[in-house]
């Protein structure tokens, strides 16, 4: 049985207002779990720019509404544990975080999330009845997808401990997933696990599955969340995201009917956003 503690990972760049949301809303539909984020300021980003994603911590003006505000501050205030990762100083922080979802599963018993997600409901509800848990499907392209962005299990897994063990051998700097989905896909293939594996549908933590579909859900509102999805993943690294990220806010919000507007009114996030608004 995998518990209901949530780990995740941050860079030590300013924490945006939309990514801060990725906190109250966890908060907002888990008020008694466990929340543990661990920051560092101690990256290389080796020099290298991708030209396909860009994360904060490459660009501090990637800040809420264009301002200087930093939600790093507030967090203490939704009973978020704050700790220290410098395990993978010498990597640039997506490498970082990629290293770190294995270290904190390996150390822990629970699930992994990315800061780039609106939780939609309380995992609770969730089958958590295995050793890992984990989402499986194909891209539009015909790729084999193996996403990263939330992952359930402990250091009783077996592909828990082995990730965390091979990963190094997978990292190549010019490549911006080789230790993420592209390493985990290889990884999870590998052999035949002794894990009992709980494979979710895409719908489940991924409702839009791709990068290139979650743009015009900045603009619109017409997506329909499917009723068993647990997360919304809105791809952090894509330019159209990281240009919404800078300008979301609440007021943006109030004023604005895209999804992630309409998600934040419908669950009245604000509760868990008073000692900052």
């Amino acid at each position: 049985m995998i518990d209901l503690k949530f780990g995740l990972f941050w860079s030590g760049a300013p924490l945006s207002y939309l990514r801060y949301l990725t906190f109250a809303s966890l908060r907002h539909h888990h008020p008694d779990a466990e929340i543990e984020l661990y920051t560092t300021d101690e990256w290389s980003n080796d020099n290298y720019k991708w030209s396909c994603e860009k994360q904060d911590f490459e660009d501090y003006s990637m800040m809420s509404s264009g301002t200087t505000k930093d939600y790093m501050g507030v967090l203490p205030s939704l009973n978020i544990k704050i700790l220290r990762f410098c395990n993978s100083a010498g990597y640039a922080p997506n490498y970082q975080s990629d290293f770190f979802r294995w270290w904190w599963l390996k150390n822990n018993n629970g699930f992994y999330l990315d800061t780039d997600q609106i939780i939609l409901k309380s995992f609770n509800s969730l089958d958590r009845n295995y050793d890992f848990i984990t989402t499986h499907y194909a891209l539009s392209w015909g790729c084999d997808y193996w996403p990263v962005g939330v992952i359930g299990g402990s250091g009783q897994s077996e592909i828990v401990k082995h990730t965390h063990a091979i990963l190094p051998k997978y990292y190549n700097k010019e490549d911006y997933n080789c230790i993420g989905p592209w390493a985990f896909r290889s990884i999870v293939s590998s052999k035949v696990w002794k894990d009992r594996i709980g494979i979710t549908d895409p719908s489940v933590f991924y409702p839009v599955g791709e990068s290139s579909f979650i743009t015009p859900h900045y603009q619109n509102n017409d997506l329909i969340i499917p009723s068993n999805s647990y997360a919304f993943h809105w791809f952090g690294g894509l330019k159209a995201s990281q240009e919404f990220n800078r300008v979301f806010s609440k007021d943006y919000a109030l004023s604005h009917d895209d999804t992630f507007s309409k998600l934040c009114k419908k669950n009245n996030f604000w509760e868990e956003c008073r000692a900052e608004l």
